[in-house]
C-alpha cells in the first residue's frame, strides 16, 4: 500500500518546463528507432522503444564530447533537443507514426512504459516529501551516482574530478550520470533524471527479451509443423515463451531465494524479491552474486542501458539473417538512418557508458560476421571498433589501478571443480538448463541464428571465468 502511495506522488520536475523537454526527448528517441530498427526485426512498439538505448548512446556521447570541448551539460541538452526535433519531423514526413497509431501498438507501448516505471520507481524513487525508496544495492551506487550527476551540472567544461574526494578522478562509469545532468539541467529532479530513463530502458529489456524468446519459438515451430496453427488457439508456444521470459526475467535471478528461505527461514514475498531491506546483503557471504535483474539494474543503471542496446543488437542481427540479406542501404553503402552505421556507432561509444558490456557487444559483432558473413556487418564492427578506440585508451587512464585485470580461473567460485559448478547452477539456477537445452537444439537443427547467439555468450561465460576485469572481489 505504501508502495502504490509512493507510486503516485513521485517528484519527477521541479519546472514544468522540464515535461515538454522530456515529451521532445521521448518523441526523437522514438522516432530514431521507427527510421532505424528494419521493420523486419520487430512490431512497431518494440520498434520504437528500441530508439531508446540508441538515443541515449547518441546523445550521451555527444554531450560528453562538447563537456570535454569546454561546453556545460545544458548545452548538450539544447543539442538533443534540436536532433529530437528534426528526428520527428523526418519520421512524420515519411508517415512512419501511422503504424504506431494503431490501438494494439498504443496499447502494448503504454502497458510497457507503465510496467517499465512501476519497477523503476520500485527500485529507486523519490517523492515530493523527499523520502527515497531504494533497493539495497541502490543505496550503496545511489549517492555516487547522484554526486556525479549533480557535479556534471555545477562543473566547468572538462572537470571529470571525484566530486567525494579532493585530487582523486572519477573512476566510474559516468555516461548513465551524464544523461542524467543534462535532464537535470532542463527541470528534472534527481529521481526523476534517474528513474524516468532507467523505465524506458526496462521496459526495452522486456519487450526485446520476450522478442527474441518468440523468434526462436516460431523458427522451432516452423521445422517442426506439418500443419498450419490453429487460428482460434488463444496460446501458442511464441505466446507462451514470451510470457514465460517475462516472468522469469524481473523474478529469478537463480536459486538464491531458495537459498535463503532454507538457511534463513523467511518464505515472505519482499524477501523473494530480495528489495527494500537489508536481508540480501548477505548474499555474497553465503556465494550468491546474481540477484534477480529488478535488483540488478535498479542500482546498475549502465548496465541497465547496455543490456537494452545489446537486445537491440542481436534482435536486428537475427531478423537481418533471417531475411537472408544485409542491412544496408539500396547502393550498398552506409547511409545515416541505416540500421549497421547507427547500431555501430552506438557501440562505438559504448564504452562510455559500460566498458565491459562492450566487450559483449564487440564479441556479438563478431560472431555476427562469421555467421552471417555479410561484408556491411564486418565493415561495421570495424567502424565501432575504430570508434571505441580513442574511449577505450581515455577510459583506461581514468580506470587504472594496480589489479584491475588479472587471470585469475573461477576467481568468483571456489578453486576446487566441485565447488565451481555448485556456484553457477545456484546462480543461475533455472536459466542454465534452459539455456543448455535451448543451445544444443538449435545446433541440432543447424540454425544460424542459434549459433549467431551461442558463441559470443559461451566466449563470454568462459572470459569471464578466466580473467578478473576488476581490483576487488
Amino acid at each position: 500500500m505504501s508502495f502504490g502511495l509512493d507510486l503516485f506522488s513521485q517528484a519527477l520536475f521541479e519546472r514544468w518546463a522540464g515535461v515538454p523537454i522530456v515529451l521532445l526527448l521521448c518523441g526523437g528517441a522514438i522516432s530514431l528507432g521507427l527510421l532505424v530498427v528494419p521493420r523486419a526485426a520487430a512490431r512497431p512498439a518494440l520498434r520504437a522503444l528500441a530508439g531508446f538505448p540508441l538515443f541515449f548512446l547518441l546523445w550521451g556521447s555527444f554531450g560528453v564530447l562538447l563537456f570535454l570541448l569546454g561546453g556545460t551539460v545544458f548545452g548538450g541538452l539544447l543539442a538533443g533537443c534540436i536532433v529530437s526535433f528534426f528526428l520527428l519531423w523526418h519520421a512524420a514526413r515519411r508517415g512512419l507514426f501511422t503504424v504506431l497509431w494503431l490501438r494494439r501498438e498504443l496499447a502494448l507501448l503504454g502497458l510497457l512504459l507503465a510496467s517499465g516505471f512501476v519497477l523503476a520507481v520500485f527500485g529507486w524513487g523519490e517523492t515530493r516529501d523527499g523520502t527515497i525508496r531504494a533497493m539495497h544495492g541502490a543505496w550503496g551506487d545511489g549517492p555516487l551516482h547522484t554526486l556525479f550527476a549533480e557535479a556534471f551540472v555545477r562543473r566547468a567544461g572538462g572537470d571529470f574530478s571525484m566530486p567525494a574526494f579532493a585530487g582523486e578522478i572519477i573512476r566510474e562509469p559516468f555516461g548513465y550520470d551524464f544523461l542524467a545532468a543534462m535532464l537535470r539541467s532542463g527541470g528534472v529532479t534527481i529521481g526523476g533524471a534517474l528513474t524516468l530513463p532507467a523505465a524506458v530502458l526496462l521496459a526495452c529489456v522486456f519487450a526485446w527479451f520476450a522478442r527474441l524468446a518468440v523468434a526462436f519459438t516460431k523458427a522451432g515451430a516452423r521445422g517442426r509443423a506439418s500443419s498450419p496453427p490453429d487460428a482460434r488457439a488463444r496460446i501458442t508456444p511464441a505466446t507462451f515463451a514470451a510470457a514465460l521470459s517475462l516472468v522469469l526475467l524481473p523474478t529469478f535471478g537463480g536459486f538464491q531465494w531458495l537459498v535463503f528461505a532454507r538457511r534463513e527461514g523467511a518464505w515472505s514475498l519482499s524477501r523473494f524479491f530480495g528489495v527494500h531491506e537489508a536481508f540480501w546483503a548477505k548474499a555474497e557471504e553465503l556465494g550468491l552474486v546474481w540477484e534477480n535483474h529488478v535488483v540488478i539494474f535498479s542500482s546498475q543503471k549502465h548496465l541497465l542501458l547496455a543490456a537494452a542496446f545489446i537486445l537491440v543488437l542481436a534482435g536486428v542481427f537475427l531478423a537481418s539473417g533471417r531475411e537472408k540479406r544485409n542491412v544496408e542501404g539500396s547502393n550498398g553503402s552506409f547511409a545515416l538512418t541505416d540500421p549497421i552505421f547507427v547500431l555501430a556507432v552506438g557501440t562505438g561509444v559504448l564504452p562510455l557508458f559500460h566498458m565491459h558490456a562492450f566487450l559483449g557487444a564487440g564479441l556479438l559483432w563478431i560472431s555476427a560476421a562469421l555467421v552471417t558473413r555479410s561484408r556491411s556487418v564486418f565493415f561495421g564492427g570495424v567502424l565501432a571498433a575504430l570508434l571505441a578506440l580513442p574511449l577505450v585508451i581515455w577510459l583506461a587512464g581514468l580506470f587504472s589501478r594496480a589489479g584491475f585485470l588479472a587471470f585469475e580461473p573461477g576467481w568468483m567460485a571456489t578453486g576446487s571443480t566441485r565447488g565451481w559448478l555448485r556456484f553457477w547452477l545456484v546462480n543461475l539456477g533455472v536459466f542454465l538448463p534452459l539455456s543448455v537445452l535451448a543451445v544444443w537444439g538449435g545446433i541440432r537443427r543447424q540454425r544460424s541464428d542459434t549459433l549467431l547467439l551461442a558463441l559470443p555468450s559461451l566466449a563470454l561465460f568462459v572470459l569471464a571465468n578466466l580473467v578478473r576485469f576488476q581490483p576487488y572481489r
